[in-house]
Order: structure tokens, then sequence, then C-alpha cells
């Protein structure tokens, strides 16, 4: 590719008509309804976890003038004594019916095998429906409950296209 042609690409995709647009919100994921665990033999402590959960958003994420309303989280962890890192994928069912499906990866902190804190960071890798095109990425810190739930505080950024 000429030079050129390179900078008339660039030039095209920061004019591409997209609204960039910041959202947060609260979801809590219940305690896994699935879930399995190996354990491996190198040191006590040391999993591999596979499980899914359950997940409601208790202060809406919006994407545009779209709330997210439910859905399934689904991980693999790594667990080491008091700390686990992992990723995985989560699929919300939006208030209109659309699906957003997101990636993330994250690290946490346990005592007595519970989860305690933790943070992740997301990526949007796709929407279905009016929101088709949209892309995200943000954070997220974590807090375990006694009952084996956790609520997570978010934030993102998103870029819509018009």
């Amino acid at each position: 590719m000429s030079s050129k042609t390179f900078r008339s690409v660039v030039v095209c995709l920061l004019l591409a008509p997209v609204t960039l647009m910041a959202a947060s919100g609260t979801v809590v994921c219940a305690k896994a309804e699935k879930e399995s665990n190996i354990e491996i033999p190198d040191q006590p402590g040391h999993v591999y976890a596979i499980s899914q959960s359950k997940c409601s958003w208790t202060k809406a994420m919006e994407i545009g003038d779209t709330k997210h309303n439910a859905g399934v989280v689904s991980a693999f962890d790594e667990i080491t004594g008091t700390s686990a890192k992992g990723h995985g994928s989560y699929v919300d069912t939006l208030a209109n019916g659309d699906t957003a499906v997101y990636t993330y990866t994250s690290t946490g902190t346990l005592k007595d095998g519970a989860l305690q804190t933790a943070e992740s960071t997301f990526t949007l890798v796709s929407v279905t429906g009016k929101l088709k095109g949209t892309k995200g990425n943000g954070k997220c810190k974590g807090t375990g409950a006694a009952d084996g739930s956790v609520t997570w505080e978010c934030q993102g950024t998103y870029q819509v296209p018009k």
C-alpha cells in the first residue's frame, strides 16, 4: 500500500461517523450454577476451574439509549492459593431483545476458597440489531458476597456507529 493510499484510509477512518460515549453500571452475578474444578497436583490449592453464572443489572449500563438487562457469564480461572486469574465471555440480552457479547480477562483474591475482590477488563466484540457495529471496552471491580455471588461495578467507553 502506498503512503498516499494509507493516509487516505486513515483520514476516512478518522472521519467515519461514530458517537463515542461513556457508560457505567452495576451487575450482580449469582453463584455458579454449573462448575467443574480440576486440581493440579503440583502444589496445594492449584486448581483449574470452569463455571457459568446468571447475571442481572441492578444499575443497568446503557449503550446509546439501550439498557443491558441480564446475561450469562462463562469463565475459565486458574486458582493458586489466594489468587485467581481468568478469562471468559459474557453474553447479555439487552432490554430491546438484542444481544451483546463481551470477552474479558480478570484477576482476583480469595479467602478460604471464596472470592473477596476482583478486577477485570472487557471488550465488546459484537452486538445484534440496531447497535450492530458498536465496539467498546472498559473495566470492572468486583466484590464477592457470602452467598457466592459477585457484584461488579463497571465503566466503559463505546463507539456507536451513526
